[in-house]
């Protein structure tokens, strides 16, 4: 049952809780004082320069008595120690201790009940082990470090008490547990995944620094969820995890690192900032709750949610989030609108999960995948092409039979849709390029599927058919193809793949005849053909625009290319213009006509601008032009002269010519005021010139 909002708690519940946190720790304390160990039982000691000390760890292990010690000295030893018995092993000093397991398994593994570890650096475990595996109970791990390795801590047993490690950079789990009933405390967690507990219940986890990592919970019964405590101790980045069990109603604290709701209903998540964690903001059965507004990034998962249903996630910002932006795994009926959501493997997953609303949703070099082992959970969403993926907009189809995808989606979606034609579309940095699930019959041509996780992903569709399409870059070009056609036979072909390494030295049906054909001589891929003719150059594409510029002027850039050197057999029809702030991450701008200029106008001048531009013709887009990048300038591109500097040339000049002006006034006034003296005196003479005449 659901109880009230914690904020409506009474005092006395609260401090009845604590309570409890307080005995059930001491109770742990008080079974690890209580080790039994035998009575004068040895101790062994590993390196060091004493007679009689062991040279590796394992043989004092296997040497020493049940409830014995074995304690060992700063030194690098390389080995993988195996701990069958009840026995306390104890390192010098952790930073001087290391132990190295040769990329072979679990470093220490504890198979023993009532074991102490201490002491110890450990590195090079090998695959997915850990540094140190518990998989017994009543075991106490503490002061050791585990670095730059895939698991740190694994606890499989119960009733273990883990504290005060140091934990980094581990790529599963700084501590991951499956084990119940154990005590996680005061451990320094950073990077990597760090707390990470599955399938697990009934863990106190308290006092847990993290640092750009958090908890990430998992779980598919509802005991998994909500029978922990998790106390504000814990913090991420400097800030409370806030885990709410069996909430109804209130707001978390804006001041949380992380949040997670098990079991809670009517619960708003909004206006926070929970970054670098592992999972930003993670709900399991929990549903009617309100997400918005929230920045969450650089976090493995940005939000996850399980169990969950007829939630609001709305207006978050959600960038740079490692793996998913947004992920739903057995869930239903949420509502998701307004979202933008960047760079991430990922952008959302929608994995065994029905009837979520989608709109206005903006994805950014990502996209979405859908993933269901049943129809609904393919043909049951209303995703509408206000959902858009680099500025074009997703073409989810469900439930169709015939017809014609319109082209220049963002992304394609096929759900339980028959004979319908898919052409003419450019998908890139969208996660998955094309989907189809629980689809038939269908043909997808003429397209282009670049620099995405899956280039095809079908599921549960057979008797498709895939020709004339260009599979470039994808980090996985095809998966789950099979029961489909991936040619159209000879001579027309298959599709171009970047990654075939086949040679075209042959033609024919068979490729058995002297004389290239533009085909590959062997299947694609070589292991497992499914495509019997693939093209040896991208098909009907045009090449890159050539000879791009970019001229910067006052807050715009000017940009100019030439035409490609080839239109792929069609003529060019519009160019392309993608923008970014930072190299390789441009979106799309501006679509034009046929071309070879654009002005970039409304710019910020000092700000970098990166651009690359492509060409379509009838049959789609081309591939990237080469980048270039240029800065927006106050100054005026012709003379050189800001509008500062121009502003006090014609000062000075308008100076000068005042004064000069003044000057000149002033010179003509004297010398007309010493002519005006003058001209009596000269009147005079010319008097007494006459009359000395006239005499």
């Amino acid at each position: 049952m659901l109880v009230r909002d914690r904020g409506e708690k009474s005092v006395k519940g609260r401090m009845e809780a604590a309570l409890v946190a307080c005995l059930l720790i001491d109770l742990l304390f008080a079974v690890i004082a209580t080790v039994p160990v035998k009575a004068g039982a040895a101790t062994l000691f590993v390196g060091g320069t004493g007679p009689g000390n062991y040279t590796t760890i394992q043989s004092a292990v296997d040497a020493a008595v049940f409830g014995g010690t074995v304690l060992v000295f700063n030194g690098t030893y390389y080995e993988n120690v195996r701990i069958q018995k009840t026995l306390s092993l104890i390192g010098q000093d952790a930073d001087g201790v290391v132990i190295n397991g040769g990329q072979e398994g679990d470093v220490i593994s504890v198979t023993a009940d009532w074991v102490n570890v201490s002491g110890f650096t450990v590195t090079g475990t090998g695959g997915i082990y850990d540094g140190i595996e518990v998989l017994s109970t009543n075991c106490h791990v503490f002061g050791n470090r585990a670095l730059d390795i895939i698991g740190g801590i694994g606890v499989s047993g119960s009733g273990n008490f883990i504290e005060n490690n140091t934990l980094s950079r581990n790529d599963y789990g700084g501590i991951s547990m499956t084990g119940s009933n154990n005590l996680i405390m005061n451990n320094n967690l950073s990077d990597g995944d760090g707390l990470h507990i599955f399938d697990s219940t009934g863990n106190v986890i308290t006092g847990n620094v993290m640092t750009g990592t958090g908890i990430f919970l998992e779980g598919f019964e509802l005991e998994d969820w909500n029978t922990h405590t998790i106390d504000t101790s814990n913090t991420v980045n400097g800030k409370p995890v806030y885990y709410w069990k069996n909430a109804d109603g209130g707001t978390i604290p804006a001041e949380a690192g992380q949040v997670i709701l098990a079991n809670s209903m009517n619960v708003h998540v909004e206006g926070l900032n929970t970054s670098d964690a592992s999972v930003g903001i993670e709900l399991g059965f929990s549903s009617y709750n309100v997400i918005a507004g929230n920045n969450v990034s650089n976090n493995r998962h940005g939000i996850a949610l399980t169990h969950s249903h007829d939630n609001l996630i709305t207006d978050n910002l959600l960038y740079s989030n490692e793996e998913v932006g947004i992920d739903w795994l057995l869930s239903y009926g949420d509502t998701v609108s307004n979202n933008t959501i960047s760079d991430s493997l990922f952008g959302m997953v929608i994995h065994v999960t029905s009837s979520l609303t989608m709109t206005g949703n903006t994805m950014i070099r990502t996209g979405m995948m859908l993933d269901g082992w049943a129809v609904r959970q393919w043909n049951s969403h209303e995703i509408d092409a206000s959902n858009t993926v680099n500025g074009r907009p997703v073409c989810y189809w469900k439930d169709r039979q015939g017809g014609t995808t319109p082209p220049g989606a963002g992304q394609v979606i096929l759900a339980n849709s028959t004979r319908v034609s898919v052409s003419g579309h450019y998908v890139k940095k969208a996660s998955v390029g094309i989907q189809l699930g629980f689809s038939s019959n269908n043909t997808v041509t003429n397209s282009t599927f670049s620099d995405n996780y899956y280039g095809a992903m079908l599921e549960d569709s057979r008797d498709n058919t895939f020709y004339h399409n260009n599979f470039i870059d994808n980090e996985e070009q095809l998966y789950l193809a099979g029961g489909n056609t991936w040619d159209n036979g000879y001579p027309e072909g298959g599709n171009y793949w970047s990654d075939y390494r086949g040679s075209d030295h042959k033609s024919g049906p068979n490729q058995d005849i002297g004389g290239s054909d533009g085909i590959g001589d062997t299947p694609y891929p070589e292991s497992y053909p499914y495509d019997h003719y693939p093209l040896i150059y991208p098909f009907g594409l045009p090449s890159p625009p050539r000879d791009l510029q970019a001229a910067p002027g006052r807050n715009q850039i000017v940009l100019t290319w030439v035409v490609p050197i080839s239109d792929g057999s069609s003529p060019i029809t519009s160019y392309t213009v993608y923008r970014g702030s930072t190299s390789g991450g441009e979106t799309l701008l501006v679509t034009l006509g046929n071309v070879l200029i654009y002005t970039d106008t409304g710019l910020t001048n000092g700000q970098t601008y990166y651009y690359k531009v492509t060409a379509s013709n009838g049959i789609g887009e081309g591939p990237d032009s080469i980048e270039v990048s240029a800065e927006p300038i106050s100054e005026n591109p012709d003379d050189g002269k800001s509008i500062l500097e121009e502003t006090w040339f014609w000062l000075v000049i308008a100076v000068v010519v005042i004064v000069i002006v003044a000057g000149s006034v002033l010179i003509l006034r004297k010398r007309r005021g010493k002519l005006e003296a003058e001209e009596p005196a000269e009147k005079e003479e010319e008097e007494a010139g006459k009359q000395e005449t006239r005499e």
